[in-house]
């Protein structure tokens, strides 16, 4: 779709309206959300922290530079490639609270164990040295990103995390949840869905 406005709450790189999806209180929230500017430049995907009836989505992060409305966002779901990766970016942020775009090796550690992989100080220093220089024991996003595509790496979080969203109520089948969201907002809204309203697509 297209984004229909920017706001109106600031700042406009975190609040954005879209052009599709129903009017129900956090239906996207969880779905991450890929945004790219007028030069066709695609932004990292952010999760969508909160969506209200009146399709507007609030970011967990802010994109990298202001959009405007007209341009073009694809919504992901929970679950999926891209969406996982936004919110392991996360994670490292949260390590990073400084926004200085480095995290130390103890903090990958505590990321990674997140993510279902624990690894002790050796292992974790030969670990970021496969994947770029050392330096003052301090890791890149970029240097983390590498890191979470090492093969052994990717193989064991991607497990985990098909494990939890398998268990988790309603992740069985995503469809089943957003419809339990639906006839909540139903519930609380006689009449709510008459006129035509319809699903937004996911594109």
């Amino acid at each position: 779709g297209t984004l229909a406005a920017v706001g109106p709450a600031l700042p406009l790189e975190k609040n954005l309206v879209v052009s599709h999806g129903p009017a129900c209180a956090n239906y996207y929230k969880g779905f991450s959300i890929q945004v790219w500017d007028a030069a066709g430049e695609k932004s990292d995907t952010q999760v969508v922290r909160r969506y209200t009836v009146m399709r507007q989505c609030q970011l967990k992060n802010r994109l990298e530079f202001t959009p405007s409305a007209g341009c073009t966002y694809k919504m992901w779901a929970p679950g999926s490639h891209e969406a996982r990766g936004a919110e392991r970016r996360d994670y490292f942020r949260e390590e990073d609270p400084e926004g200085s775009g480095t995290i130390g090796h103890e903090a990958l550690g505590a990321v990674l164990a997140k993510l279902g992989c624990r690894l002790d100080l050796e292992d974790l220093h030969h670990l970021v040295a496969m994947h770029g220089e050392v330096d003052e024991d301090m890791v890149t996003m970029q240097q983390f990103e590498q890191i979470l595509h090492d093969p052994l790496i990717a193989e064991q979080i991607d497990k985990i995390a098909d494990e939890t969203e398998a268990t988790l109520p309603g992740n069985s089948s995503l469809l089943k949840s957003l419809e339990r969201r639906m006839q909540k907002a139903r519930s609380n809204n006689p009449g709510f869905g008459e006129g035509g309203s319809r699903r937004g697509s996911l594109n």
